[in-house]
C-alpha cells in the first residue's frame, strides 16, 4: 500500500476535500451538498468564529490538514484551538478541537493518523 502522508490543505486538495465532506455529509440528516464557494466562506475564511456549541472556536486556517497517498487527497481533518467545558464543569478550558473529520471509506487507518496529527498539531499550539 502507498504511503500515507500528512501536510497542510493546498489549494489543488479542494475538488476531493468537497467530495469527501459531501459524501459524510449524505448520510447525515438535514445536511445538503457544499460546493466550492461555500466551503471557502465555512471552512477557509469563515467571517465569524464557527460555531460549536457549547464550544467557543478560534478559526485555524492551517489547522486544516489532508492526508494523501500519492498525490492525491484520502481523508482530512480541522484542528481549531476553543474554548470548551470540561465534564459537568461549565468552566471553559483551553482545547484543540476537531471540526470536521473525513476520508476515504474504509481507510480507519488514515482516520487515525489524521486526529494524530490534529492532536500533534493542537499541541504544539499550545
Amino acid at each position: 500500500m502507498n504511503e500515507i502522508s500528512i501536510s497542510p490543505y493546498r489549494e489543488t486538495d479542494q475538488a476531493a476535500v468537497i467530495g469527501l465532506l459531501n459524501a459524510v455529509a449524505a448520510e447525515v440528516p438535514y445536511s445538503y451538498p457544499i460546493d466550492a464557494a461555500e466551503f471557502a466562506e465555512t471552512v477557509l475564511t469563515p467571517a465569524t468564529a464557527p460555531p460549536l456549541y457549547p464550544a467557543r472556536l478560534e478559526h485555524d486556517p492551517a489547522g486544516i490538514l489532508v492526508g494523501r497517498t500519492d498525490d492525491q487527497a484520502l481523508g482530512f481533518v480541522h484542528v481549531c484551538r476553543g474554548l470548551a467545558p470540561e465534564g459537568t464543569d461549565e468552566t471553559l478550558r483551553q482545547r484543540g478541537i476537531v471540526r470536521f473529520l473525513a476520508f476515504a471509506p474504509g481507510r480507519i487507518d488514515l482516520g487515525l493518523r489524521l486526529l494524530a496529527a490534529a492532536e500533534a498539531y493542537a499541541r504544539r499550539l499550545g
